[in-house]
């Protein structure tokens, strides 16, 4: 039940951080950045949102693709990282 709701938190958090202040690194960096209601994707392709950090620029389609990129790796690790600890077991 745990695991569920924390999923079901990280889903929808994206969208919540988008409504509440626009485009931040929070509504882009999550695994679910690009799949949002009023932050997907598309949007963010339109509407040409960027995000700054010190004197960069960054294009949000940009930052959900390579955060998307990252995740991707990072959860594929965990997930053989945890098969093969119990699979020793």
């Amino acid at each position: 039940m745990t695991v569920l709701l924390i999923s079901i938190v990280v889903l929808l958090m994206p969208l919540f951080a988008y409504v509440a202040v626009g485009a931040t690194w929070l509504s882009t960096i999550l695994p679910s950045a690009g799949i949002g209601m009023q932050n997907n994707f598309l949007y963010q392709l339109a509407n040409f949102n960027y995000l700054n950090i010190g004197g960069m620029s960054f294009w949000t389609p940009h930052i959900i693709l390579l955060s998307a990129g990252i995740e991707l790796f990072v959860f594929t690790f965990l997930a053989i990282h945890s098969y093969c600890r119990h699979q020793v077991a």
